[in-house]
């Protein structure tokens, strides 16, 4: 299988990333940049790591577990298994099966 989008598109992302902003200014008003900043952070992070399990690129016991876990919602049981880095909210919310 061939990923050839890594990251949300600019024709969605910036209009998502405007909202955001006056959100978090409303929200947090002068820590909003680190908010934001700290929040696109933690998205490229899940986002590549989403990438990586498709793409076979992880190594180590821990990541084949993660990539296994992941690969099993996409292609066994879609219903179940949504965590991408840890199967910890699939815990929590009873999607673990």
């Amino acid at each position: 299988m061939c990923v050839l989008i890594v990251v949300v598109p600019p024709i969605v992302s910036v209009p998502i990333a405007a909202v955001l902003s006056f959100a978090a200014l409303l929200l947090v008003g002068p820590a909003s940049t680190p908010v934001l900043g700290g929040a696109a952070f933690g998205y490229l992070a899940y986002d590549l790591l989403h990438y990586a399990s498709h793409a076979g690129s992880l190594r180590g016991r821990v990541s084949r577990y993660l990539r296994q876990h992941h690969l099993t919602h996409h292609y066994r049981m879609p219903e179940t298994r949504f965590g991408v880095s840890s199967p910890l909210w699939d815990r929590v919310f009873g999607t673990l099966r």
